[in-house]
């Protein structure tokens, strides 16, 4: 029973987007959005080590987005690349994370929490991460390999702030002109119902090579139902009024657990991001 509970918030949500949708805008705006930033991250796997790991990591983003006044719909690739260290005494090891991410998401306007400068949407997102990680200071288990694949509830909050013509303004005596512009400040949060992942099992070393068959994901295990993950987004977006381009300032933060008896996983991303936005209609 406890199993189908987030499979029936999800089919709620469905239905609560669908009812949101009433209407769809007959113009959507059109992106492609690049994406480069970088941050902070921290993993720890207990199956090999109780360290927590951190350091510095690089990102690379690349969606579609498709946006209006009352739908969005965004779906990309996205790829990390991370050098962490963790020590112990007079010991420090370090480790590289290395991970892909793809994602979709669709969100329809709520009409009854959004009014002339406040947009609210709803609606779902599926995730699918894959990590590969090495750290050659745990010799036979130096290289570890996982996957996780989330649906998620999503929610984002949109306030637009556009200054619909030019304005004179003045610092004491100095005068300037600020001219019209479009801007966006939003917040996105995602919320984990269905969270699968694909994780090596208590041994973590597989016995395949010793028998000259080595298997990569020899003893590996599909875990449902399990774990949780959540992330967030804050990000302010102008819009150039003469080629209607945007550019994007975000924060973003992950985070992913699995829950298991003796080797539970966790890994937490901060990243900041500026993501130039490409106007294709």
């Amino acid at each position: 029973m406890i199993k189908t509970i987030p499979g029936l918030i999800l089919l709620l949500l469905v239905n609560t987007t669908i009812w949101a949708q009433s209407t769809i805008d007959s113009v959507q705006s059109k992106y492609i959005q690049i994406g480069i930033g970088g941050g902070k991250g921290s993993l720890r796997d207990f199956g090999t080590s109780p360290l927590t790991y951190s350091g510095a990591q690089s990102n690379l983003t690349l969606n579609y987005l498709s946006i209006g006044s009352r739908k969005k719909l965004q779906f990309g690739i996205e790829y990390t690349a991370g050098s962490y260290s963790a020590g112990a005494k007079n010991e420090i090891s370090s480790a590289q994370r290395h991970t892909i991410d793809l994602h979709y998401s669709e969100l329809h306007r709520l009409k009854a929490l959004s009014s002339e400068n406040w947009n609210t949407k709803v609606g779902g997102k599926a995730m699918i991460t894959g990590n590969l990680r090495l750290n050659p200071s745990l010799q036979n288990a130096q290289l570890g390999l996982e996957a996780f694949m989330n649906l998620m509830a999503a929610f984002q909050v949109n306030y637009k702030f556009d200054q619909l013509e030019d304005k004179q303004r003045h610092i004491w005596f100095i005068r300037y002109t600020t001219k019209a512009r479009k801007r966006r400040l939003s917040y996105d949060l995602n919320v984990g119902l269905i969270n699968h992942n694909l994780r090596n099992g208590y041994t973590y070393i597989d016995q395949s090579g010793v028998l000259n068959e080595p298997k990569i994901f020899g003893d590996y295990q599909f875990n449902q139902l399990n774990g949780m993950r959540v992330n967030a987004s804050l990000a302010y977006t102008r819009y150039m009024a003469s080629n209607k381009n945007a550019i994007q300032i975000a924060y973003f933060w992950d985070m992913i657990y699995t829950r298991e008896d003796y080797h539970s996983f966790e890994m937490a991303t901060h990243t900041l991001k500026c993501v130039l936005m490409f106007n294709l209609k």
